[in-house]
């Protein structure tokens, strides 16, 4: 083990002038001619190290975060990664960082940034969902051959009655008495994960033994397992931050849309069966594998979410932000569930499955959405929160158009209109199934409860259009337009009646204030003064007027569209340039220069 320090000074004319001032690291680790790992002040910090061409005796240069930053790495903005890593001149940049004891090793090259960047939103073990996922797709529709075989046999209505009935039999005891210790929880994953394999099983040998009990016992079974092992699986996906947990989504229902594919195009019936048997087994193993490696409860892990620092909001006011969205993505899933109720009998709704392939290209597109905005967009909750007010406006125009496009225009010719017109529908999927959680996991509620009921309500929603389409017919797709009609002019007016409060919440803050967001002309006046007499730079200066008036941070961060993490920054240069050491002692120069 090896200690060397090394001095990065400004402006100078190497890889060391990667941030600016006097950086100090401490190299720890196997010796090493290009990359090693900086300790900060006995804490493992988000660290760089730059290989330096230029400075031929010293090969490597560790850069640290600024002792003052203890936000966590996914805080971090990404541009303020992007200025600090893609500098002219580095080959290459090693990132190292630790958050929760998990040690994470990344090469950030000028082309490696958007992959490694897309491996630190996703979490790994959740991805399992993609598995339970697929299973509930199999359910909903009639056009693959694991339901047409019970189709032929005549047995799909008591398939989807002994079904439903064992979804809300596994939501009513998840909800009613969720099992809170460690133990409890593996054990009840494994006999949900041994129900779901028995209806499946069941299921297989409807050829064999009497159809209807074959039906109706594969329907409870598989019901009350996949019910139990999705409200689990959302409880581990509640444990993530905001962004994490959207991107996480996208590539667990992208995962999920290639299975459905794949075994689609498989076509015999005991494949299927083998393969959604091998998919359950994977979705309880996966399930117990994730709550072995995390160890907590659902109440646990709820807390701790409520309590961790993952964002700049206290847990009331991320509740508060995420409260609205949440419930328009609930909607939309629902309708979802909704339309593939009307749509159960394709061939007697009128559609064709010849455009199967579209579902994973559309979801390919929200994750690249999901992807951007969430590396784009310094802040978690508002990254989530922008992302969902932009796309379900969207979702919304995309189903309720698409009928009417298809009447006026010959869309055989158009190479992707399938999967944009499917988009409005992924969207309303993975929004439906992430922002949900993202409100619930900062509440004090039990997250398997809420799922429970969610869960619940999806199952009644795919039942109420089954009986819709069976009373009206192909009628039946009018009252889906006018749901998608109400819900399009309600997300209208919430948008209008939440963006005339927070004009009304800045008036009002403007009067308290004294009628004006900038400061007076007098020590406007002193603050330019002060800019051109230390040499301070236009954003500093911008920031000089709002510490003038008192403002802090995070006012700051919110006014100018930035994070808090940079605000301190350019106050630390300024006090540096000002030759001053606290606030105090800036509002005084202030005033002198008034």
């Amino acid at each position: 083990m090896r200690f060397r320090v090394y001095f990065s000074r400004p402006r100078e004319k190497s890889a060391r002038a990667a941030v600016r001032g006097v950086t100090i690291g401490w190299s720890i680790g196997v010796p090493c001619s290009r990359t090693r790992v900086a300790w900060c002040r006995g804490t493992l910090y988000p660290c760089a190290a730059f290989a330096a061409e230029a400075a031929k005796p010293i090969r490597t240069c560790a850069v640290a975060i600024p002792a003052t930053s203890r936000s966590a790495p996914n805080r971090t903005s990404s541009g303020s990664w992007r200025r600090m890593l893609h500098r002219p001149g580095d080959d290459q940049a090693t990132i190292s960082y630790s958050v929760r004891g998990i040690a994470y090793n990344g090469a950030f090259g000028r082309r490696g940034y958007m992959v490694d960047a897309l491996l630190r939103l996703i979490a790994p073990r959740e991805l399992a969902l993609s598995f339970v996922l697929v299973l509930v797709a199999f359910c909903c529709r009639v056009d693959n051959a694991f339901m047409m075989m019970l189709d032929l046999h005549g047995v799909v209505p008591a398939f989807l009655t002994s079904l439903s009935a064992g979804v809300l039999a596994g939501c009513i005891v998840t909800a009613w008495r969720p099992t809170r210790s460690n133990r409890g929880q593996m054990a009840w994953i494994s006999a949900c994960t041994a129900s779901g394999v028995a209806g499946l099983t069941a299921a297989g040998f409807v050829h064999a033994l009497p159809s209807l009990w074959c039906a109706l016992a594969a329907g409870a079974l598989l019901g009350f397992g996949l019910s139990c092992m999705l409200c689990r699986w959302w409880a581990q996906y509640a444990a993530l931050s905001p962004a994490r947990l959207l991107v996480t989504m996208s590539v667990s229902v992208l995962l999920a849309s290639v299975l459905w594919y794949l075994l689609k195009q498989v076509g015999t019936f005991p494949v299927t069966c083998f393969c959604l048997v091998v998919c359950a087994l994977c979705g309880g193993l996966l399930l117990l594998v994730s709550l072995a490696a995390s160890g907590k409860s659902d109440e646990d892990a709820s807390c701790e979410q409520g309590a961790a620092p993952s964002d700049e909001a206290s847990p009331v006011d991320a509740r508060a932000a995420f409260r609205t969205p949440a419930i328009a993505a609930a909607v939309g899933l629902l309708f979802n569930f909704f339309t593939l109720g009307l749509t159960f009998w394709p061939a007697a709704a009128g559609l064709s499955s010849s455009s199967a392939t579209c579902k994973p290209v559309s979801y390919l597109l929200v994750l690249a959405a999901a992807v951007v905005a969430a590396l784009h967009i310094p802040s978690q909750r508002r990254a989530v929160i922008s992302f969902s007010h932009m796309a379900l406006p969207i979702a919304a125009a995309i189903v309720l158009a698409s009928p009417f496009v298809d009447i006026i225009v010959d869309t055989s010719a158009i190479p992707l209109y399938s999967p944009i017109t499917y988009v409005g529908i992924a969207l309303f999927n993975v929004l439906g199934l992430a922002l949900p959680l993202c409100a619930v996991a900062r509440s004090s509620r039990s997250i398997a409860r809420m799922a429970a009921v969610y869960l619940a309500a999806c199952a009644l929603a795919l039942g109420a259009g089954m009986a819709v389409f069976r009373v009206l017919g192909q009628g039946a797709q009018v009252v889906s337009l006018c749901i998608m009609a109400g819900y399009l002019a309600g997300l209208v007016i919430v948008s209008v009646r939440s963006a005339a409060g927070r004009i009304d919440r800045f008036d009002a803050e403007r009067s308290r204030e004294g009628g004006s967001d900038e400061p007076s002309d007098r020590r406007q006046t002193a603050c330019a003064r002060i800019a051109e007499q230390y040499a301070l730079s236009p954003r500093e200066t911008e920031i000089l007027r709002f510490l003038a008036r008192g403002h802090g941070a995070k006012y700051i961060a919110e006014r100018l569209f930035i994070s808090a993490d940079t605000v301190r920054t350019h106050c630390k240069r300024i006090y540096e340039k000002t030759g001053v050491h606290a606030k105090d002692e800036l509002l005084e120069l202030v005033e002198r220069a008034e």
